[in-house]
């Protein structure tokens, strides 16, 4: 028995490494998660810092898009108002010669003054008859709502006042290149009587 007990003894005594390799062990899996640990935070570090990159690249493209695009919708609507401005100018002018040749005078309101014309583009006048009109070379269907003549009536009321002219001798015109252009609630407002208001196509 004795004998037994110093073999285990003596067996266990030339084990004396094994706990010593156990703490090697375990502090080398414990410095490998930590070098692990580092290495994900530096990755997620690096990743968030290309995502931060990647969206300030966006917002500066959508930046510049939106720059672009300002400049090209500028130009788009300048474009837009030049030509309408020209075809305005030129209904004025037709619709002028056609007065003219009616034998009224004809005083081209609108491209004298511009935006100063308050509203009125021709003003034609034969005897004591005033006709005030205003031009509006639109194309779109139905585009010229009452809201139009309504404005039209009071720019040209208010004309009439300033400069003392005989209301029961002016008549106000709203040219037109056709009757498709009026919407139903501007023909409404052209056919009553309070407004002295007629369309006319040239």
């Amino acid at each position: 028995m004795p004998n037994i007990a110093d073999n285990l003894i003596q067996g266990l005594l030339q084990l004396w490494y094994l706990p010593i390799i156990l703490i090697v062990f375990l502090g080398i899996k414990i410095f490998l998660l930590r070098l692990e640990k580092k290495f994900k935070q530096k990755r997620n570090m690096d990743n968030h810092i290309k995502e931060v990159e990647a969206r300030r690249e966006s917002k500066l493209k959508e930046m510049l898009d939106k720059q672009h695009n300002g400049e090209e919708r500028k130009k788009r609507q300048r474009d837009f108002y030049i030509k309408n401005e020209e075809k305005g100018i030129n209904l004025e002018l037709l619709t002028g010669r056609k007065f003219e040749e009616l034998g009224y005078k004809v005083e081209y309101n609108g491209l004298e003054k511009g935006k100063l014309d308050a509203g009125i583009d021709l003003i034609c006048t034969k005897e004591n008859e005033i006709l005030l009109l205003q031009c509006k070379n639109y194309s779109k269907p139905k585009s010229i709502t009452h809201e139009h003549i309504k404005i039209f009536h009071s720019n040209a009321m208010k004309y009439i006042k300033t400069n003392n002219l005989d209301e029961r001798n002016t008549k106000l015109k709203y040219v037109i290149p056709n009757k498709e252009v009026l919407d139903i609630s501007a023909i409404k407002v052209l056919m009553n009587d309070f407004y002295n208001c007629k369309y006319v196509v040239v």
